[in-house]
């Protein structure tokens, strides 16, 4: 299957768990951003709302993307926000 230009955002709050999802969704054509905490999924799904550049604030983390996410990969125990917050 390929992500044929879908955009992903991952919020996972341990990086080597979250650079494995987005190392396996970018192999399969999907554009990941990154997210490491729930305050940080928040920001980034606002900004990609208003129109603005959506990614993640830590360097290397993902590639960015200017429009909204067609899915959000969430866990639910996040420091700031829990996930159940974020998807809601």
């Amino acid at each position: 299957m390929s992500g044929g230009g879908a955009t992903v955002l991952i919020v996972e709050d341990d990086a080597d768990i979250n650079g494995i999802v987005a190392d396996h969704l970018e192999r399969a054509g999907y554009a990941c951003s990154q997210a490491f905490s729930g305050t940080e999924a928040r920001l980034v799904l606002e900004r990609a709302a208003a129109g603005g550049t959506a990614g993640s604030s830590v360097p290397g983390a993902g590639f960015f993307v200017s429009a909204p996410f067609d899915v959000v990969v969430c866990d639910l125990m996040l420091p700031g926000m829990p996930g159940e917050d974020i998807v809601r």
